[in-house]
């Protein structure tokens, strides 16, 4: 109930104040207002008028070994005249979102200014107005650009962070960078102090597959790269385990003696790139038994060495790792 009578209130507080407002004098003067603005609206369109219009602008052409020193103009003021009716079309529907300035082959060698003559974008700026529209001025008139020459240098690329593969996962190649090497231009006095260029730091946590990501370049001061992104693969594969017999190779043993082990051949076994596993054989393992180890002590048993030139094989082990041994004087 209260509800209703606070709803009923509200009702009859709008309607007084819309019938005190909504007098006959008030409509005739609403009427007369509605008319004197159509006639003026109808006046200034169809007289000419002038329109003044601000246009982005985008610079191409620009090589990456120069340097500009001031600040490119963003836009350029246009004034158009034409009737009322066909600047209010263009100003809403025709006009270009941005003009292009190609500025490709207008660079020297030792530097200088480049004057460029705004009203080269006039016939571009033509075909998007109205046929009976004219253009009455730009501002500027010319866009001036300070410029000078940059040294070269070509650095190699430096990463920096930090990766970790999950259990049984192993690099299958070494770390890639593409590209290696990045051109970057600036200041000779600068670019004499640098050695190399740094990825930003990552961080890739717990690998199970090949990894491949952009990273962007550390910016430098006063420095222009080439390019401010390279791509960075990580190389990963699982491992599986391999075994295989090898021979006992004696060495440093005199002339006249021969080496005989019990057993004659071990079980090497390793870890190898599940990639890589038909590319291991038994030559790039080398199990010896060395005679200087006779000389220091005398044992049942000899400890045996192993080692291999394959980078592919990791974990590498023998079994037995200690032999028996029996040498004999050759007749």
């Amino acid at each position: 109930m209260g509800k209703l009578t606070f709803f009923t209130a509200i009702k009859k507080a709008v309607e007084k104040v819309t019938a005190k407002l909504w007098t006959k004098n008030a409509v005739t003067f609403l009427i007369f207002f509605i008319l004197a603005t159509l006639f003026w609206l109808m006046q200034a369109i169809g007289t000419k008028k002038d329109l003044t219009i601000d246009i982005p602008v985008k610079y191409k052409g620009i090589p990456n070994n120069f340097i500009i020193y001031n600040d490119l103009a963003p836009h350029i003021s246009v004034t158009i005249k034409d009737d009322g009716r066909e600047l209010l079309s263009y100003y809403w529907f025709g006009r270009p979102d941005s003009l292009v300035i190609d500025l490709s082959d207008k660079f020297k060698p030792n530097g200088g200014t480049i004057s460029f003559p705004v009203k080269q974008l006039r016939n571009e700026i033509y075909a998007t107005l109205p046929k009976s529209a004219q253009i009455s001025s730009f501002i500027p008139e010319f866009i001036q650009i300070n410029y000078d020459q940059l040294a070269e240098k070509t650095l190699p690329v430096q990463l920096q962070g930090s990766y970790s593969l999950a259990p049984q996962y192993i690099l299958s190649d070494s770390i890639s960078i593409i590209p290696a090497k990045v051109k970057v231009f600036g200041a000779q006095i600068v670019l004499d102090s640098l050695t190399h260029v740094n990825a930003k730091p990552f961080d890739k946590p717990n690998l199970t597959s090949n990894t491949t990501f952009s990273e962007n370049l550390e910016p430098i001061n006063t420095v222009v790269f080439e390019q401010e992104k390279v791509d960075i693969t990580i190389p990963v594969e699982i491992t599986t385990e391999k075994s295989m017999e090898i021979s006992i190779t004696p060495i440093n043993f005199p002339k006249g003696i021969t080496l005989r082990t019990f057993p004659a051949t071990v079980t090497a076994t390793f870890s190898v790139g599940i990639s890589k596993f038909s590319n291991v054989n038994a030559k790039d393992i080398f199990v010896s038994f060395d005679y200087n180890e006779i000389i220091k002590k005398s044992c049942i048993k000899y400890p045996l060495q192993v080692n291999s030139t394959n980078p592919d094989i990791r974990n590498l082990r023998i079994s037995p790792s200690e032999v028996e041994t029996l040498l004999e004087k050759d007749e």
